[in-house]
């Protein structure tokens, strides 16, 4: 009987599969070396290199390589990674930085790159900042930073000159995990006064790149600091939530979002739409709420008594459509309740028939002046009473107000329910009528009515 010790055969794979790792290890071992005696002047040459192709400025402050910790992948990490828009010193001082990240990470598998493939296990960038800025030109500082030196166009062109170039990419790159971690971003429209800060607290992805096309999935938990519009804050202290799947052509720059959802708050909406940067940044969006699902409540609902709601449907639809980088885009949505059953937790009486069918329209006017939301009806039975309320206001800049009101109900303990502001301890009956028509004047705080004609009962 011939045991392994003893069989030739096993011992010449034996002996061949560790002088193999041997020499992978050794390899590995002089290349790790030779990294650490020249690892200044490889991260020179790579940044040399680099920015000698872009109109910007890419630097950081070190450079670090791991071949062994996650052997066949080696891991690369990069501080204080930053990109500016330009070279020039006196510019960049008066522009913020594009971005500035305190720490890339990237772990990617060394034996595929022998067969042109990049197959990265990880990218996690923590910690820093990402300012994308839209100039009055509709260009981006980010595309102003990356684009091609003209010196180096017009060389590739000349070399070309002959022959029909061949656009298709053979790169093929496959990251399975994509982290951003702790990233603030602003994002500011100079040419519409739009600005929007955020920070990303946590964002991951799945990501491939082959023949010009990126496949990548997206999970984002986000808080928006503030949101403004033509210097006015609409937004602010917001916690959101984005989930979806996104296909991009890199020759079109043309963006697809597959089916996902979004959530500002405890408010979740689902989506799908395109964006076409070559076309203005066109954006062509749709919004929807599922029915029954209640989570819109919490616009006006206090969030500890939608456990409350015991019947009902709900719907919205949206859509939001324009050329983000020179207009606001236009949104028009549709939203409204039927037969929404509650019960008041105070009295334990039910609100019980609500029924809501509204629309908005932004307009086409950048200041909203075109703008209009109608209330066709809201309607509900209420304990010892009922509101009946039909409605438009016209023109956000200078709104028009024309609202036709009833209401007559107990009300105590509605401040449990509804988001009433600074109320507190609402007990009793009231009977409310109103009819009124007018315009609203912003900046003298006035209201200028046409007809105005109200009762109130306590």
């Amino acid at each position: 009987m011939i045991t392994k010790n003893q069989n030739p055969l096993f011992k010449i794979i034996s002996i061949a599969f560790f002088s193999l790792a041997a020499l992978v290890i050794l390899f590995f071992s002089v290349l790790f070396i030779l990294f650490l005696v020249y690892k200044d002047d490889i991260s020179k040459t790579l940044l040399s290199s680099v920015n000698q192709k872009i109109n910007g400025k890419i630097t950081f402050t070190d450079l670090s390589f791991t071949p062994f910790k996650h052997f066949p992948n080696a891991a690369l990490v990069i501080d204080d990674f930053c990109l500016r828009e330009t070279k020039d010193s006196t510019l960049n001082s008066h522009k913020p930085q594009v971005f500035n990240i305190d720490e890339a990470f990237v772990s990617l598998n060394i034996v595929d790159l022998f067969s042109s493939r990049i197959n990265i296990s990880e990218i996690t960038f923590e910690g820093g900042i990402f300012n994308l800025i839209i100039y009055p030109d509709s260009q981006t500082n980010l595309q102003k930073a990356l684009k091609m030196d003209s010196s180096t166009v017009k060389i590739v062109q000349e070399e070309s000159s002959e022959t029909i170039p061949d656009t298709t990419s053979d790169l093929n790159l496959q990251i399975d995990n994509l982290k951003i971690i702790d990233l603030q971003v602003g994002l500011e429209n100079q040419f519409k006064k739009n600005k929007v800060q955020l920070k990303i607290n946590e964002l991951q992805s799945g990501f491939s790149y082959s023949e010009n096309q990126i496949i990548s999935s997206l999970n984002l938990d986000a808080s928006i600091d503030s949101l403004i519009k033509n210097n006015e804050l609409l937004l602010s202290n917001q916690q959101i939530n984005f989930e979806s799947k996104i296909e991009v052509d890199t020759d079109s720059i043309y963006v697809k979002l597959e089916e996902g959802s979004f959530s500002i708050g405890e408010a979740k909406f689902n989506f799908n739409g395109i964006f076409d940067s070559k076309n203005q940044g066109y954006v062509d969006l749709s919004i929807f709420v599922s029915d029954k699902d209640f989570s819109i409540f919490s616009l006006f609902l206090r969030d500890d008594e939608l456990k409350n709601i015991k019947a009902g449907d709900i719907y919205f639809e949206g859509s939001v459509r324009g050329k983000t980088f020179i207009e606001f885009p236009q949104s028009e949505i549709s939203f409204g309740l039927k037969d929404v059953e509650l019960i008041n937790p105070i009295t334990k009486r039910k609100i019980k028939h609500l029924n809501l069918n509204g629309n908005f329209n932004s307009g086409k006017s950048d200041d909203w002046s075109d703008a209009k939301l109608t209330v066709d009806t809201l309607f509900a039975d209420l304990p010892d009473g009922k509101i009946n309320l039909s409605g438009s206001v016209h023109n956000f800049k200078i709104p028009e107000v024309d609202i036709n009101v009833f209401l007559s109900a107990d009300v105590t303990g509605w401040e449990k329910v509804f988001k009433l502001g600074a109320i507190s301890d609402l007990k009793g009956k009231i009977e409310f009528t109103d009819r009124t028509k007018g315009k609203y004047l912003i900046e003298e705080k006035k209201f200028v009515s046409e007809i105005n004609i109200a009762k109130l009962s306590l």
